[in-house]
């Protein structure tokens, strides 16, 4: 098991050290991280030193132009990706619309689009829509109710050479279950190699950094709002795939690979704070003994991450087992890629379970999380929801122990 010295963890985390959150346990992770002290200064660097129109002819200017190239190619290292397969947007939600938008111009009128019932709304929202504006015939991968999840078996008998887009997600926000994308994608490729498969990484990522070559997707969203930095979101697209689509910015950025799919623009102070996470990466790296080289962070960071987060879900989900009185909803046993995002059903109202647990010092919260078709497939009303607690690796044994006697006292 690998080691996680928690208080150098935390050190990087100023949240942890304001009086107004003493003693709370932050549980709500998946709706957006805390960020580190790293993402913050490079916020505050920029706003105060170089906050003008980068690329110009100011030495400043210059600057703001250098540290957001800068982020771009290093979070491209990361992943494993190309620099000009990177493009920075204001979020998730924001860049599958605009992707929607080029699709809808790229994809042929007798083709078919699938989209994943398990999927956060923002991955599928915008692709059902692009498809019903089409009159594209769209088909649905749905959840397996015998087994409570996805099942690649479900989704290949509706693959036929029509198949354009596939669009699922790399772990659903309310099972928090890392599914095999890798497996599923060689299994998708021999059976119509010419789709595109849009891979959903949010709930994800805060885990579990991708290797997106390894995974062999042509395109990969994930927010860095909940990895520990700014509110924007990550898109990866293969270059090829990227450069063919129609682009959807200024006709004279049609050349340029970062800009081609972000038709607002990012915002240039957030891209170059997206620096910091990638200094949090090698400072914690580098603590525990290692190199910081980023061209291979990524494998020590979620072999790190992922062992102290296990012990996190095993002590989670044991005490949500001896409770009578709710439903977990996903894997009830802490099995490997189960990420400590436990959502659960209660049969008094979730609503008034999480106000009790923010009043004992749990910050949580219910609803149906953006995952509404999910909550309807499994016969959950959705504007009741569930009650869902995520946790990262900057949480602690001992929070997890404090809330689940918390859980035990409500319950």
């Amino acid at each position: 098991m690998e080691h996680l010295d928690l208080n150098f963890v935390r050190s990087h985390f100023p949240a942890f050290s304001q009086e107004a959150l003493k003693g709370l346990i932050f549980a709500e992770n998946a709706g957006g991280s805390y960020a580190c002290v790293q993402t913050i200064d490079a916020l505050t660097d920029y706003y105060t030193k170089t906050k003008l129109q980068p690329y110009g002819l100011s030495k400043a200017s210059q600057m703001a132009g250098q540290l957001m190239d800068q982020a771009r190619q290093r979070w491209a290292t990361l992943i494993q990706a190309d620099v000009d397969e990177v493009s920075f947007g204001a979020s998730t939600s924001a860049n599958t619309y605009a992707l929607a938008q080029a699709l809808t111009e790229h994809i042929q009128d007798d083709e078919e689009i699938i989209v994943c019932e398990v999927c956060h709304e923002a991955n599928s929202g915008a692709m059902r829509r692009m498809a019903k504006q089409k009159k594209l015939t769209l088909k649905e991968w749905t959840l397996n109710r015998n087994h409570h999840t996805l099942q690649i078996d479900d989704l290949l008998p509706l693959l036929n050479q029509k198949t354009a887009v596939i669009c699922f997600t790399h772990c659903s926000n309310i099972f928090g279950l890392q599914y095999p994308v890798k497996d599923w994608i060689q299994k998708i490729r021999k059976h119509c190699p010419r789709a595109i498969i849009v891979i959903d990484g949010v709930s994800n990522s805060p885990h579990f950094i991708p290797n997106v070559k390894d995974l062999d997707c042509d395109i990969y969203l994930f927010s860095l709002y909940k990895c520990f930095s700014v509110h924007q979101g990550l898109l990866y697209v293969k270059k090829p795939l990227n450069m063919k689509l129609p682009q959807q910015n200024h006709f004279f950025l049609d050349q340029v690979s970062k800009s081609r799919l972000i038709p607002s623009g990012p915002d240039h102070a957030q891209v170059a704070a997206a620096n910091g996470v990638i200094d949090y990466f090698i400072t914690l790296d580098q603590h525990h003994g290692s190199s910081g080289e980023l061209s291979s962070l990524s494998h020590r960071i979620n072999q790190r991450i992922s062992s102290h987060e296990k012990l996190l879900s095993e002590i989670l989900l044991e005490t949500l087992n001896t409770i009578k009185t709710i439903r977990i909803i996903g894997p009830t046993q802490a099995t490997e890629g189960r990420h400590p995002n436990v959502s659960f059903h209660t049969q008094s109202d979730p609503r008034q379970v999480a106000e009790k647990l923010n009043k004992k010092g749990v910050m949580t919260n219910s609803g149906h999380f953006y995952a509404w078709r999910l909550l309807k497939a499994m016969d959950i009303d959705p504007l009741r929801g569930v009650i869902r607690l995520s946790l990262v690796h900057y949480n602690t044994q001992r929070e997890v122990e404090t809330l689940c006697q918390a859980l035990k006292d409500i319950l």
